[in-house]
């Protein structure tokens, strides 16, 4: 791995941490409604006038009346949404599962610093800190600041070419 594609990883940092609490909230709501139009299917016996029109289908006799056509088209409509709720949360798992893995690797980079340099890699690309705060809360200088940070990104690319 090089110094430049260790960078560009951590830059990305602070936005998976965002996105990753995007997507936890985003399936939350998903499994919220999945489970509410699987209680409205289950509600009021309308499984069973579903079942009843397609067993009448399926005997080729005709439809009965028309506010049981009316119910099953309304069964139908929401067993529809509920496949298309949980694809989408299919979805969102599987970006939620790519963004958890993504951040695993950043913070398994970090986690082969040393202490104070994973806590200046921490508060500049995760934290998005002004150098100025690192500076002050690290007492270093400015110049030594980035000089660290180059130190930290060179054995990042390092333990990741070990790695690989």
């Amino acid at each position: 791995m090089t110094v430049d594609e260790v960078r560009r990883r951590l830059r990305d940092w602070s936005f998976l941490e965002r996105r990753k609490a995007t997507l936890e909230a985003r399936m939350k709501r998903l499994e919220e409604r999945i489970q509410e139009l699987r209680g409205k299917l289950s509600d009021d016996g309308i499984m069973s006038s579903i079942t009843q029109r397609y067993e009448r289908m399926l005997l080729g006799l005709p439809a009965s009346t028309r506010v049981q056509d009316k119910m099953a088209e309304r069964v139908v409509s929401m067993m529809d949404a509920l496949v298309d709720a949980v694809d989408h949360l299919d979805e969102v798992m599987a970006a939620y599962h790519r963004c958890c893995c993504d951040l695993d690797d950043i913070e398994d980079m970090v986690a082969c610093l040393e202490p104070r340099y994973q806590e200046l890699v921490t508060l500049y690309y995760r934290d998005k800190a002004k150098w100025r705060d690192i500076c002050d809360l690290m007492y270093i200088s400015k110049s030594r600041l980035y000089e660290m940070l180059h130190e930290a990104e060179r054995m990042m690319a390092l333990e990741g070419a070990m790695v690989s």
